[in-house]
């Protein structure tokens, strides 16, 4: 289960009588166990849903997948049907968005008029009425960043040590669930774009991370520059707050998140973030940090934005102000936002079903 997803399910727990079937566990690190294992649980999620009677005007929450994972969607989509329940579908990927996709349409047919479409932004729900040829019943719920890291940086108003880079360096941060799909690749080859001329620059990676190949270029990469790249693993708590006290710049190529809480965490720290102009990662970053064209080479652009950071310390330490004000007014949003959201789940009765799918 996603943090987003986590905390609509504590507001939900203590607002109102729910049911849960929680369908985000990894099942090991075997993938193609995972998948079975993942199907298995689905199908019996769907044997629930249809077990289940409605009580008022109760609705079923579901996070909606992407590529396979839709299948599981309509499954779950047409057994609330079956049984009567509305349904709030939580959208948090761009995939289905950027390459319209058939299941995602036949998804759409199963779901009622009623079907209420949570999104992070406006501009992603334009971007998918324009897809799907269609409009869709929305809300605008961005991601809460998480509390813990944001109760951890009011403990300082300033914004800490970032950008005081004169001596030990630049250092660039990436924090996520390291893959491919999230941009591992670019982020190590904006490292070398910039340590092909500056010899101080480093690269702090941290995250959990599960597959072969991305292992491989990670100790790849270590090997090559010694001293010079780090990789924290899973952090949480005081480690994560340390990550983003310590790291000047934070990269985030993904090619399939709307969002990215990440985000949200870095400039809630003051640490001006570089990204993929894609859904709503522009209005998240606003002017604390740049976005660039997902048809440009990322690493090359973003090197070039490091290197006008490192030149040019007063343009660094503006974004950086930048960030910090747009990360605080952005928490403020997101909390607003996501009442409104249990008000939608629950209905005047305070009851609600709560189907928790992480893709």
């Amino acid at each position: 289960m996603t943090y987003s997803t986590e905390q609509v399910v504590e507001k939900l727990r203590s607002s109102c009588s729910l049911r849960e079937y929680d369908l985000g566990g990894r099942f090991g690190q075997s993938r193609r166990l995972w998948r079975v294992k993942k199907l298995l649980v689905c199908v019996a999620a769907t044997i629930a849903i249809l077990s289940w009677r409605r009580r008022g005007q109760e609705s079923i929450y579901m996070v909606v997948n992407s590529r396979a994972g839709l299948i599981y969607n309509i499954m779950h989509v047409a057994a609330a049907r079956l049984r009567g329940f509305r349904c709030v579908l939580h959208h948090h990927v761009v995939t289905y968005i950027e390459v319209p996709d058939p299941k995602m349409r036949l998804l759409l047919r199963i779901a009622r008029h009623d079907t209420k479409h949570v999104m992070a932004c406006q501009q992603m729900i334009d971007d998918f009425n324009r897809a799907y040829n269609t409009r869709v019943v929305s809300m605008i719920v961005p991601p809460l960043v998480v509390d813990y890291i944001a109760e951890r940086n009011e403990i300082d108003d300033s914004v800490s040590s970032n950008g005081d880079s004169s001596s030990q360096g630049f250092v660039i941060g990436h924090l996520s669930n390291l893959s491919m799909c999230k941009g591992l690749r670019e982020v190590i080859l904006t490292f070398e774009e910039v340590a092909a001329t500056d010899n101080r620059i480093r690269l702090e990676v941290a995250g959990p991370c599960y597959g072969s190949a991305e292992k491989q270029l990670i100790a790849s990469a270590m090997t090559k520059y010694p001293g010079r790249i780090a990789y924290r693993g899973a952090i949480y708590g005081d480690e994560k707050a340390k990550f983003f006290n310590e790291i000047d710049g934070f990269l985030f190529p993904s090619k399939v998140d709307s969002w990215g809480i990440v985000l949200n965490e870095a400039l809630v720290f003051g640490v001006p973030a570089i990204s993929v102009r894609r859904a709503c990662i522009p209005c998240l970053i606003g002017d604390g940090g740049i976005t660039i064209p997902s048809d440009k080479e990322f690493s090359l652009l973003a090197a070039a934005q490091i290197r006008r950071w490192i030149s040019d310390p007063a343009s660094y330490h503006k974004s950086s102000e930048a960030a910090s004000h747009q990360g605080r007014h952005l928490k403020l949003v997101s909390e607003a936002a996501m009442q409104s959201l249990v008000r939608e789940i629950t209905g005047v009765d305070h009851t609600a079903t709560e189907l928790a799918t992480d893709g």
